[in-house]
């Protein structure tokens, strides 16, 4: 699971390292807001940022293993497709692993993972 945030927060902060070098005005503040709540029984993660977005026709595309719009030798195209098996193996295991992600282009992404957790 850790591999998972990880790749999500170092996707993030790749959104925002490009929306600055294509320019923002003056003031703009760029933020990364990572958050952890409990649900019944289950723990919700989300990771949002005000990046460059996903692109609508990338979006259907972005778990595939190998699929990046990462400039050569950034990025393998591997990051969201391997925290997607972790999180459907998570699934398997508790029956409740799921993610999600949203995209405006040019705005921001989210990205959510909810798991089933076991009450003590």
């Amino acid at each position: 699971m850790e591999q998972v945030i990880l790749n999500l927060i170092r996707n993030s902060i790749d959104a925002l390292e490009e929306k600055r070098k294509q320019g923002v005005e003056p003031g703009t503040e760029m933020s990364i807001h990572i958050q952890a709540k409990r649900q019944k029984e289950s723990v919700v993660i989300s990771i949002a940022d005000n990046g460059i977005g996903i692109s609508r026709q990338n979006i259907d595309y972005i778990l595939q293993p190998f699929f990046t719009t990462k400039e050569s030798g950034k990025g393998t195209g591997l990051g969201l497709s391997i925290s997607s098996r972790i999180i459907k193996e998570m699934h398997e295991v508790n029956r409740r692993g799921e993610h999600l992600a949203k995209s405006s282009m040019m705005s921001s992404s989210l990205c959510r993972i909810k798991i089933n957790v076991k009450l003590a």
